[in-house]
């Protein structure tokens, strides 16, 4: 008889809150053992045997089958190669146990690809069983829960969205179902939990940059779906045509080199944003024939060469192993948004600036390069590659063919441009690739991209190595050795027009298939790298501390006065000039030169070369914008002679960039300093020697003068301004602001159409009869009119629809107060008895869909109404209603922000509730609730909201109870107006200081105590004034001068001060703080000076003499006001 391999896994029980060990001894035990077989045949084989589970001594025994292979995480972390026909086996398997625990109301609750391992015979097995399962209770229609996920789920690569909705089994596993297909077929992971990009994001790069066969791509579309009602369910996935279609092999990628030539050493790619490094010289290597470097010959008094070695190109290229990395800064980079305007011209002059392009890196068999004329008259003089101008019309995997047309069309070449958007095996080129997202930030706040793809020309379908008038062929060798013999004048005279880096760096570009895209962004960081702005501190853009060499540049920028204004004036020339290269080469920079009369100052023939030299520190045979920045600085006739322009000096004189002053160059330098010095100039300096000969020249009398080497005659800043090349890309008096968000409505480009229905009011302002409108539309919008007006009729204007049967009842309350106390016991029992629980349930049901695809810190724009606390007082909702909003939810001017609070201790807490989140699920854009400290299960508890549900409800009372916490647990905690104005329940947080810290906090907080003390912090803390703040302090003996102290009236969270929200102002760019959570008895209070405002909305609170009172906040053109509304209740 054969043994049988046993493993023991241990659980250790004593570390589980009691009622989680309590769950997981009553349901998580049961589960295991029914699904492993409890000692016979587990019902599926993906599911590994459990023989016994004991509990000795807080610690539980499973003893299962031994599982030993390597889980998928292990096996895609090495890419294993396997079939997809075997990928889909295993999804099957998956999906199939999936399914088998569905029937059964169990969940896993998240299946990590870690959890999914094989057996000897390849046959999947699904382990993760533990804390990570839950029953399902049929008959009430809820959950035993196991574990509260506290976590962010930082070790399961599961996005937040995911585990929206997660306690019903039927969304549960679909996700993970996702994960695991994305993974088998492509080898990699579909989501960076580390990364600060969005899911949506992430997926949007992930689809475009990863062939799937067409039924995989649409099964990942209908799984990844935010809203669990609209995601796959498992029944669908099941019968999908996935499991019977053909499937596509997708080759692995594999290594290349070059026949007969050894490897260039290669080095990952440095992003459009570099990093600050002292000043170092090198020699510039060039390629002989045999691909070895040798030193570059001394430069010659001929027409100026871009020398450039393979090494050095090589060093420009991205290798196969450079991570796939994304910008922290980029929010949003959704690939389907650009496509052709239909000009393969391009737009003319400055106005490119204003379009994204498309570009192609192209390769033939004969190892030629294609290559462009620039499409711009002001730029006649370029090469680059050939790109196309595309605005919102196609996909990013449509952009090939619009390429295609253009190249086919200036070649003469007959062309299909709508068959090959439908087929691109159609496309004149193979093997396409994206390679390259760059994304330019622009003055105005705005972001253009440009798409770089990579392929190889089909030469027997396709003329090959044909030139026309805009395009060429060119020889990659000739790139290599531009110097040498076999290099003909022509190819010559096309390398020396090189627009930027990107051509030589496409050059040594041989890997078309299974490469990463990689994502850029030129950013406000950058650009303001090297510039002292009013709000900056001790850290750079990024929040790191600056180095030594980034403080030098800033002094130094700074005591040459150059302006932010001037900075960004700078960079509108640069952006514009260079565009679509992102850097500016020697090509580039001498047209540039020529147009703005920069460097007639200088009397050489050289001073355009010379000039690139000096101010190219990072010897990268390009300049970056902040090069280009430092180098103007340099020349300027008022900026400080000091280490950086001892630097450019050195460098305008170093004619071989070899790191040393050598005879020709120092006889350069004294001729030019008018000294005469026979023994200096047979010697060589390096840049050490010669800042010391600098510095001590009050002494040798020999380089006194080179204060006034390198400059400008005139202002630089003037020089520019006179030429007027291009138009200074207009930004408001915020410029670089943050992007557009869509809750602005000003900053939202605007398409007005025509309503869907007309209405009728009462003389009440309430809607009688909503009537559809009639008029003519076009062919175009006949369907989309129909679902508008289908929703209008079914949803918004629906007598019978939940929500709004919900706001007929709740609104019988109007005038509760005024009623006598028979009339008030009629309608309240006519209320309670008219929302049933289902009611409520389906209610809270749909708020959830809503509050799960908002951000933990909203975004919303004036005009805006800002309400305190309600505490279940519905005469004061109700007449705030009546005065502010009175023909919502069907029209409402302002915004409608609640900062918490809506239970407890008042008669209508559930009705409150029920009235905001209908309005939330009819106004979803109008209207934003806030979590209060009340919206919490532990404080509903000690106060009235729980009993409410209790007596209103009766058997239902703890179902009704829990049901509207579940909502609770989804609210966000703080919001942003007009990206001035911070609004919360209690203030600002002590252990997070900053909004994007903020956002990334919990989406699902059960225990925010417990799961997310900051957001503890902003429901529970209160403002404090200056004297209140020193006596307590010495009191406490804390002087810290953080401005933060414990709260000792809640017992809990902190008091801060006007120095903490002076700091978290500053911190954040913000102006003001808006709260609730007190009780005033004018309704609103200023502290800090004004810079604090809180407000309450809830008359008469607990039978006091209290006011309620709401914020107006308006803003017109750049100035804002904020007005506030007292209630005469």
């Amino acid at each position: 008889m054969t043994s049988v391999p046993v493993i023991c896994k241990i659980t250790l029980l004593d570390c589980y809150p009691p009622h989680v060990k309590e769950n997981y001894l009553k349901n998580s035990t049961r589960i295991i053992r029914y699904v492993g077989g409890n000692g016979g045949e587990p019902p599926l084989s993906t599911f590994v045997r459990v023989y016994e589970i004991f509990q000795i001594d807080f610690k539980s025994y499973t003893f299962m089958n031994q599982v030993s292979s390597p889980s998928v995480l292990e096996m895609i972390k090495k890419r294993s190669k396997f079939s997809q026909e075997k990928a889909r086996q295993w999804t099957r398997s998956l999906c199939d146990a999936v399914q088998f625990l569905q029937k059964r109301g169990i969940a896993h609750r998240g299946v990590k690809i870690d959890h999914v391992h094989f057996d000897q015979s390849q046959t999947l097995k699904l382990l993760g069983w533990g804390r990570s399962t839950f029953f399902w209770d049929e008959t009430n229609g809820t959950y035993i829960q196991q574990v509260k996920e506290s976590k962010s789920f930082a070790n399961c690569h599961f996005p937040p969205e995911a585990f929206q909705g997660l306690y019903n089994p039927f969304y549960t596993d679909v996700w993970s179902i996702g994960v695991f297909l994305t993974a088998v077929h492509t080898r990699r992971h579909v989501y960076k939990v580390k990364s600060n990009i969005s899911f949506a994001s992430q997926w949007s790069a992930f689809e475009v940059t990863h062939r799937f066969s067409p039924h995989v791509l649409d099964l990942l579309r209908h799984i990844f779906v935010t809203s669990t009602l609209n995601r796959a369910k498992i029944n669908w996935i099941m019968e999908h045509a996935y499991w019977n279609a053909p499937l596509n092999e997708i080759e692995q990628p594999k290594k290349t080199e070059k026949k007969g030539k050894t490897p260039a050493t290669q080095t990952t790619t440095e992003t459009v944003v570099q990093n600050d490094s002292s000043v170092k010289s090198r020699s510039k290597p060039i390629a002989n024939k045999n691909g070895e470097d040798e030193d570059a010959t001394e430069e010659t008094e001929t027409e100026p060469k871009i020398v450039m070695s393979k090494a050095s190109l090589t060093s420009l290229a991205r290798t196969e192993e450079d991570a796939f990395v994304i910008s922290e800064k980029d929010d949003e980079i959704s690939p389907f948004m650009f496509a052709s305007d239909g000009s393969m011209d391009g737009p003319i002059g400055s106005q490119l600036i204003l379009y994204q392009i498309a570009a192609i890196a192209i390769k033939c068999q004969h190892n030629s390069l294609l290559v462009s004329s620039l499409h711009s008259p002001r730029k006649s003089t370029g090469i680059w590659l050939p790109y196309v101008c595309v605005k919102e019309k196609y996909k990013c995997l449509q952009l090939p063919a619009l390429i295609a047309e253009f190249i086919l069309k200036q070649l003469n070449e007959p062309c299909d441009v709508e068959m090959m958007l439908q087929n691109q095996t159609t496309l004149p080129f193979e093997k396409v690739s994206l390679h390259d997202i760059t994304r330019i930030q622009m003055p105005n706040g705005k972001f253009i991209t440009r798409y770089t793809f990579i392929a190889r020309w089909k030469c027997n379908e396709f003329s090959c190595c044909t030139d026309s008038l805009h395009l060429k062929w060119i020889p990659v060798n000739s790139i290599y050795e531009p110097t040498s013999k076999a290099t003909t004048k022509f190819y010559q005279n096309l390398i020396e027009r090189f627009w930027g880096s990107e051509v030589g760096l496409y050059a040594v570009e041989n890997k078309y298939e299974g490469v990463r895209t990689r994502y850029n962004e030129l950013s406000c960081n950058e650009v303001f790298r090297y510039v002292k702005r009013s709000d900056s501190d001790n850290n750079d853009n990024n929040g790191k501390t600056r180095n030594a060499t980034t403080e030098l540049f800033i002094k130094f920028v700074t005591d040459s006065k150059f302006m932010e204004k001037d900075v960004i004036r700078l960079y509108s020339d640069f952006i514009q000039h260079c565009y679509p290269s992102t850097n500016m080469s020697l090509t580039s920079f001498t047209d540039y030169c020529r147009k703005t009369g920069l460097g007639k100052s200088f009397e050489s023939n050289k001073q355009f070369s010379r000039l690139f030299r000096a101010m190219n520190y990072k010897v990268k045979h390009y300049l970056t914008f902040n090069e280009f920045l430092l180098g103007l600085v340099c020349l300027d006739p008022e900026s400080p002679h000091c280490l950086p322009r001892y630097t450019f000096i050195f460098r305008f004189y170093d004619s071989n960039q070899d790191g040393k002053l050598e005879s020709n160059d120092l006889k350069l330098l004294l001729n030019d300093l008018s000294v005469e010095d026979k023994e200096l100039s047979k010697s060589d300096l390096n840049l050490k020697q010669f800042i010391d000969e600098i510095e001590s020249s009050s002494i040798s009398k020999k380089f006194l003068k080179t204060s006034s080497l390198c400059r400008e005659s005139n202002s630089i800043i003037r020089l520019l301004n006179n030429a007027n090349v291009y138009d200074l890309i207009s930004y408001s008096e915020k410029p670089f602001s943050s992007g557009v968000d869509t809750n602005c409505i000003k900053c939202r480009p605007k398409h007005y159409t025509l309503a869907t229905h007309s209405v009728k009011l009462t003389s009440f302002g309430r809607i009688m009869t909503p009537k559809t409108t009639v008029f003519d539309a076009d062919q175009n919008t006949p369907t989309m009119l129909k679902l508008l007006r289908t929703h209008s009729n079914e949803f918004i204007f629906k007598p019978s629809a939940s929500a709004n049967y919900v706001l007929e009842v709740t609104r019988k309350l109007a005038n509760y107060n005024n009623k006598t106390e028979a009339e008030r016991k009629d309608v309240r029992n006519e209320v309670v008895n008219a929302i049933s629980a289902s009611v409520i349930t389906r209610i809270c049901e749909e708020v959830c869909e809503l509050l799960s695809a908002e951000t933990r810190v909203l975004q919303v724009s004036t005009p805006t109404l800002v309400m305190g606390d309600i505490h279940g007082n519905m005469h004061d909702l109700l007449t705030f209603e009546m005065q502010l909003w009175p023909m919502a939810p069907a029209e409402i001017g302002p915004n409608v922000l609640f900062l918490g609070d809506y239970v407890d201790r008042g008669e209508f807490s559930i009705e409150v509730v029920l009235y905001l989140f209908c309005m939330k699920i009819l106004a979803p854009n109008k209207f934003f609730l806030l979590r209060g400290n009340h919206e919490v299960r532990q404080i509903q508890k000690v106060f009235t909201f729980e009993k409410e549900c209790l007596d209103k409800y009766g058997t239902h009372g703890p179902i009704v109870y829990e049901t509207f916490n579940r909502a609770f647990d989804q609210l966000p905690f703080a919001a942003i107006i007009d990206e001035s104005i911070y609004c919360a329940h209690g203030g600002i947080p002590c252990s997070v200081t900053s909004i994007e810290e903020l956002n990334r906090q919990p989406s699902l907080l059960s225990d925010p105590e417990q799961e997310a003390p900051a957001v503890w912090e902003i429901l529970w803390s209160d403002p404090i004034t200056a004297p209140e703040y020193q006596q307590l302090s010495e009191f406490m003996n804390k002087k810290d001068g953080s401005g933060y102290l414990p709260n000792m009236k809640r017992s809990t969270a902190f008091y801060f001060s006007e120095i903490a929200t002076n700091n978290f102002l500053k911190k954040n760019k913000l102006s003001r703080v808006i709260r609730a959570h007190e009780v005033i008895n004018e309704g609103f209070r200023l502290n800090h000076r004004g810079s604090v405002i809180t407000i309450f909305s809830c008359s008469r609170y607990c039978g006091g003499p209290n006011k309620a009172a709401a914020i107006v906040v308006e803003a017109f053109e750049q100035d804002g006001y904020l007005k506030i509304i007292s209630l005469d209740t």
